[in-house]
């Protein structure tokens, strides 16, 4: 049973050790494996540091928003220590994660992605294997989609 990246990542150790031309064989698929799991860590905490750093920015910013949200922690939490399981029960603080996220935008150009035949968007023609990137900053930010987009609204989720 597969548990996590881990359990795929060793198997793949596993099937590959005896093809010399593989970056899961050998010394080189472990440390291949180190390094990515480092990567992992690292964009993990990265992110989580940023993010909470912005939450901080916006709740400063918005005194109102900021009381809003302990009243509903008090409410729900008391003086607990938070679960997963409580996390439904607090649509506000779900509410500010997700505009922090949507205004921050913490990682604003998304993962490179290959196209794998040609294809027409908008009136142009992007060949095939070509590298395209979703611009995630100004789909968080498109008037069409955000009533105004530039200000700090949690209510909208």
């Amino acid at each position: 049973v597969r548990r996590h990246f881990m359990d795929v990542y060793f198997e793949e150790l596993d099937n590959r050790k005896l093809d010399l031309q593989s970056t899961f064989a050998g010394q080189i698929g472990e440390e291949n494996m180190a390094v990515t799991v480092r990567d992992l860590f690292f964009a993990g905490s990265e992110t989580t540091s940023t993010t909470l750093s912005w939450i901080c920015l916006y709740l400063a910013l918005y005194p109102g928003i900021q009381r809003n949200l302990q009243a509903e922690i008090e409410n729900v939490l008391g003086y607990n220590v938070p679960t997963l399981n409580q996390r439904n029960s607090m649509p506000y603080t779900q509410a500010v994660i997700f505009e922090s996220l949507r205004c921050s935008s913490v990682a604003p150009v998304g993962t490179a992605r290959r196209v794998l035949e040609d294809v027409a968007v908008g009136g142009y023609i992007i060949p095939k294997d070509t590298l395209v990137f979703s611009n995630i900053y100004a789909a968080h930010h498109d008037p069409d989609v955000w009533d105004d987009p530039h200000n700090f609204k949690p209510e909208r989720f």
